[in-house]
């Protein structure tokens, strides 16, 4: 049952005191919602002022991210607001180029160890370890994403005004929903291009690939 104004999407174990509470995993402390981030159906439209996920997109399958922000979007109010904090792909590769070991300080002595070979660091390691895993073994990591590839999944889902906030290690990006008349232009300016596909003999049906099934996809809920 809803209790706040705020949906904290993927918490985990992470608990925020005034955020409702979305996971998979049932076992996680007192959640709001058990369901996937890609089939919210429990949550109704329009529910939620704020949204956020941190570090919880690399969960989902890189082609199940458009899935997550519609079905943000869906539950979003108008003008309410999202926020997503994640891996940012693009830094991890250019530190790795750099033979540098990407937050290799912040990590726990396990992690360290880890990305070790013989005994020295290797920036190959530590590359593989940021890409993958959350921590030692929890390499579950099914996307990684970046400004350009988010700021464009935003767009495409609907959201306005988005916003770059930090483009390192981590990359952290807002955005918003449109208010009535937004939505209003944004159903307008979708018309005008169905009717310009149709007229430009564009409106052929696109055939999406069948999900295989995988133990993964079934644990996620997909």
């Amino acid at each position: 049952m809803k209790k706040h104004n705020k949906l904290d999407v993927g918490c985990g174990q992470n608990l925020t005191p005034g955020w409702d509470r979305l996971d998979i995993d049932s076992d996680c402390e007192d959640l709001t919602y058990c369901c996937s981030m890609t089939e919210m159906d429990s949550v109704k439209a329009g529910l939620y002022k704020e949204i956020r996920i941190v570090h919880s997109l690399e969960y989902v399958s890189w082609w199940e991210i458009p899935d997550v922000l519609s079905e943000c979007f869906r539950i979003l109010k108008v003008d309410g607001r999202i926020e997503i904090v994640t891996s940012n792909f693009k830094c991890i590769c250019e530190s790795y180029l750099k033979g540098d070991l990407a937050d290799y300080k912040k990590m726990n002595e396990a992690e360290q160890e880890r990305i070790k070979i013989n005994g020295i660091p290797s920036p190959t390691l530590c590359a593989n370890f940021k890409i993958f895993s959350s921590t030692v073994g929890m390499d579950i990591h099914y996307s990684m994403l970046d400004w350009d590839l988010l700021n464009k999944s935003l767009a495409k889902a609907g959201f306005i005004d988005i916003e770059l906030v930090e483009n390192e290690l981590t990359l952290v990006v807002r955005a918003k929903k449109p208010g009535d008349e937004g939505m209003k232009g944004q159903k307008r300016s979708e018309e005008r291009k169905k009717k310009y596909n149709s007229l430009n003999g564009l409106n052929q049906e696109v055939i999406q690939p069948k999900k295989s099934f995988s133990i993964f996809n079934w644990f996620k809920g997909g």
